[in-house]
């Protein structure tokens, strides 16, 4: 039966949009509570108007304003304009997200056939991406999650055909370059992987001619060098300072105010954040979980944390001290006196500012090495369906909590899979034909809290590759169960 498959058939490209499309569909239902219409198939994040409206104001106005946000995902919204209205596009750009979706499935299961030659691993694969919500849920949503993480796994696609098929290498290695810049025009923090790539080109085509290389060098950076030079242009010409990535402020006018609100962070609140940040605590204010909700930053949220952990203090700043900040901060949060708010936030900015600087001096070791395993942990160990519903766990009905169960369980045997592919991987020989998804995977996984950030949504564009480990150890175990033994068999 496994010989009559053919996993080279679009006909699994069909069945992937079909069943991402019929998901989609399930969570704007789930997630709103409204059944989406023909023009009306999206979701609205608080940061959606950072990459639609100012596409919006560049047609109706002549100025990208906003003028913050690579436009990774504006690029395409802006072509559906031309021809649609709003309410339209947004319908058909999530369409187009979901068929990149479908499209980078069909490429990961593609890809784990090629580098296994194997029918079974090609449908474990196909099944865990295909049916996986955690990163397919943010393709109704009006954000870069989903376009970076498509992107993402077919510039890895192509960067395979490139490296290891004799034809059409020219073009493998455009595709590559083209997927990469698009992904990292949707989330810039991903231009580290240029070198990697380029690495692993001069590793694998080691024993090509010095020219060929520079040659397949060159067409896979062409993309980047291309798209962001226009990009550098135009920000040198609305705003007169070189920017090759996204801007490091938001260069708002006075005009886009309205725009802004998402946005608008105070000295006192950088300051807090940065305390947060420097014994590893998560400073997304809208989870009722985080450590910075203790400090009732945001007036919506009611927090759940009763204390600090015992690592947020030091020898100098006590339970006292954080209090002090607290109180303050509800008393920012509670006045509307110019005056106060001024004064308040000036006495929050300077407490916090200096706090750092003495848990930094105080907790070196805890600041610089453990506050970024803390992170990692909570970016890893998380509530992975926190977001298949607008509703609380007592209010879901009861197939909604079996779904909310069995995707919460999924998640983990991703997680668990992937770590013990790694030990499979390397008792197979097979390290280098899967180096380049591990450090993909590992880079996606470990940049965040590098950079001490911690909402989840961050690790989505490295989950594809996550399953795709894990899919190795599932046909591992599979193999051993079936075949008696722990090699690699073809079908």
């Amino acid at each position: 039966m496994l010989k009559k498959i053919n996993h080279d058939s679009f006909g699994w490209l069909v069945v992937a949009f079909i069943a991402k499309l019929l998901l989609g569909l399930y969570l704007v239902y789930s997630i709103t509570g409204l059944f989406p219409h023909y023009n009306t198939f999206y979701i609205k994040a608080a940061d959606t108007f950072s990459y639609l409206d100012c596409i919006d104001n560049l047609i109706q106005y002549g100025s990208y304003n906003p003028f913050y946000r690579m436009p990774g995902v504006g690029v395409v919204y802006y072509f559906l304009r031309q021809l649609f209205d709003i309410d339209l596009a947004r319908t058909l750009l999530v369409m187009i997200q979901i068929f990149l979706d479908a499209y980078a499935c069909f490429a990961l299961s593609k890809l784990i056939y090629q580098i296994m030659q194997n029918k079974v691993a090609f449908l474990i694969t196909f099944f865990l991406t295909v049916s996986s919500s955690y990163y397919s849920l943010y393709n109704v949503w009006l954000m870069s999650e989903s376009i970076c993480t498509s992107t993402l796994v077919l510039s890895v696609y192509y960067f395979y055909q490139g490296i290891n098929r004799e034809k059409n290498k020219n073009s493998n290695f455009l595709f590559s370059g083209f997927f990469l810049t698009w992904a990292i025009f949707c989330r810039p923090i991903y231009v580290p992987l240029i070198a990697l790539y380029v690495l692993g080109i001069l590793y694998y085509s080691f024993r090509l001619k010095p020219i060929q290389i520079i040659k397949y060098v060159f067409i896979f950076l062409f993309p980047f060098l291309f798209f962001d030079s226009l990009w550098v242009y135009a920000g040198y010409k609305h705003t007169g300072k070189f920017y090759p990535l996204q801007h490091s402020d938001y260069e708002f006018t006075k005009e886009s105010k309205e725009y802004t609100e998402a946005y608008i962070t105070h000295d006192w609140k950088l300051s807090l954040f940065k305390y947060v940040q420097a014994f590893g605590g998560d400073i997304v204010d809208w989870n009722p979980d985080s450590d910075i909700s203790w400090f009732n930053t945001n007036k919506s949220v009611k927090s759940k944390l009763q204390e600090l952990p015992k690592y947020a203090y030091s020898k100098t700043i006590t339970l006292d001290s954080l209090l002090e900040v607290k109180n303050n901060i509800i008393l920012i949060n509670s006045t509307k006196d110019p005056k106060q708010i001024d004064s308040l936030s000036n006495f929050i900015d300077t407490k916090l500012m200096r706090y750092t600087e003495i848990y930094k001096n105080e907790k070196p070791i805890h600041y610089h090495l453990l506050s970024r395993i803390i992170i990692f942990k909570k970016l890893i160990v998380q509530n992975a369906t926190y977001n298949l519903y607008g509703k609380s766990f007592s209010e879901l009905k009861l197939y909604e909590k079996g779904v909310k169960i069995l995707y919460l369980l999924l998640y983990y045997m991703y997680i668990v899979g992937a770590i013990l592919s790694l030990i499979f991987i390397i008792k197979d020989r097979k390290l280098r034909q899967f180096l380049p998804i591990i450090l993909v995977a590992a880079y996606g996984l470990a940049i965040y809290p590098f950079l001490r950030l911690c909402e989840f949504r961050y690790i989505v564009p490295a989950m594809p590759f996550v399953l795709l480990l894990c899919a190795y150890t599932l046909f591992s175990i599979y193999n051993v169960i079936f075949n008696g033994k722990n090699t690699l068999s073809r079908p």
